[in-house]
């Protein structure tokens, strides 16, 4: 038996999916999104409990892969565990699994935020995914830092939580956690909480917007990630999206596409 295993890591998650040559699912799991250079040792566990499979091809689209050398680094650490291996980033595999490889634009807003657009000639423009030192506009990390700052939101926590956030383990994890705080209290009515999450969608839809500039309308978009999860920020996006984007939901996940279809000697 041919078998594949897609992998998506993203800033929370790494997500695993094992299929078959006929692109049956056999086996899908999870475990905490690491850095990259951590993934090798990750999946060769999930392997071993999965009975050690022979792969024929390993797919993997992770966060912060978009160098070249980045890729042929992971790639050849993985070449031990599957006979044919591409690595790709998170965004493009995601757009992937949103579009099966076809034309539209993905928007992702989770702990960071991008958007990354791809035209009928298969060319792609990207906005955004520059970390959040750079930007990651309108994503969790982002809503967490704003409410840090404004007086009217930093009253949630305690008076240390910048402290607590900034000098924990994973700050950019932690400043995104607070989202959810903020969202909750936007939903319940809280004045400040609402302007901020109006002032997210709309720094997510400039993403959009910016990555659909030399599309044709109509363009198909696809939103991904935990943000568009809650129902008051998906709503204030929907309001202000212009007529020309029509939303669709994505053709499958990113790790079910990395497995089932064939990205290995073809570039999607």
């Amino acid at each position: 038996m041919t078998l594949s295993l897609g992998v998506e890591l993203g800033a929370t998650w790494l997500r695993l999916c094992l299929a078959d040559e006929a692109g049956r699912v056999l086996k899908r799991a999870r475990a905490p999104g690491r850095p990259w250079r951590e993934s090798a040792p990750i999946l060769e566990a999930q392997l071993r409990r999965w009975g050690r499979p022979e792969l024929d091809r390993l797919v993997f689209g992770g966060k912060g892969l978009w160098r070249k050398k980045d890729q042929r680094a992971l790639a050849a650490r993985l070449r031990r565990l599957a006979r044919r291996v591409r690595v790709l980033s998170d965004l493009e595999l995601a757009h992937v699994g949103a579009f099966r490889g076809g034309p539209g634009v993905l928007l992702i807003a989770g702990s960071g935020s991008a958007a990354l657009a791809r035209d009928r000639r298969g060319r792609f423009r990207r906005a955004g995914g520059w970390g959040p030192l750079i930007g990651d506009e309108g994503s969790g990390f982002w809503i967490g830092k704003e409410a840090l700052h404004d007086p009217r939101l930093s009253k949630l926590w305690p008076a240390d939580m910048p402290l607590r956030v900034g000098r924990g383990d994973n700050p950019v994890r932690a400043t995104a956690a607070l989202a959810r705080v903020v969202l909750a209290r936007a939903a319940k009515g809280n004045a400040a909480a609402k302007r901020l999450r109006a002032r997210a969608a709309k720094e997510l839809l400039k993403l959009a917007v910016d990555a659909s500039r030399d599309l044709p309308a109509p363009v198909e978009l696809v939103l991904h990630g935990g943000l568009f999860d809650d129902l008051g920020l998906r709503t204030d996006f929907l309001r202000a999206l212009p007529r020309r984007f029509v939303l669709r939901p994505p053709a499958m996940p990113a790790e079910v596409a990395a497995a089932t279809l064939e990205l290995v000697n073809n570039r999607a």
